[in-house]
């Protein structure tokens, strides 16, 4: 079985504070597609929603513009920005 989704359309949104992320449900697979505006953080827009210090998911990104620094819990800092192709 093939099942085709676009990311226009999305099973359900969530609004935040300076961002939103559309979910998307296929067969053996959810995933989130992420858009946060300039100046976003966790703590400020996310943790009084979720009530935690981070966010407790798994997480694979693909930048498509701008770029990102994430904080794990840990403290270590990724940066990652879109690809220059």
């Amino acid at each position: 079985m093939i099942e085709v989704k676009g990311t226009d359309k999305p099973d359900e949104r969530r609004d935040f504070p300076m961002g939103h992320i559309g979910v998307f449900n296929l067969p053996g697979l959810r995933f989130g597609v992420a858009t946060f505006g300039p100046g976003w953080r966790w703590p400020e827009s996310v943790k009084p929603i979720a009530g935690t210090d981070s966010c407790e998911a798994h997480h694979n990104g693909y930048v498509v513009r701008g770029r990102t620094h994430p904080l794990t819990p840990w403290g270590e800092r990724r940066g990652a920005r879109r690809s220059r192709a």
